[in-house]
């Protein structure tokens, strides 16, 4: 006999406030454009320090 555990899902619906969410996502996109922004920065210091890469 064997005796594996069984998962079972439990889906439950919630409403979401829009704006809540929105506002999120504008955090999220800006955040992402920093990092973006900082990422080209070291590269472009890297290309500088060596060229040859």
């Amino acid at each position: 006999m064997c005796m594996a555990p069984v998962q079972t899902l439990h889906e439950s619906r919630r409403p979401i406030n829009v704006a809540d969410e929105q506002e999120r996502i504008a955090q999220l996109e800006r955040a992402l454009a920093r990092e973006e922004q900082r990422a080209a920065q070291a590269t472009g210091q890297c290309h500088a320090q060596f060229p040859e890469s």
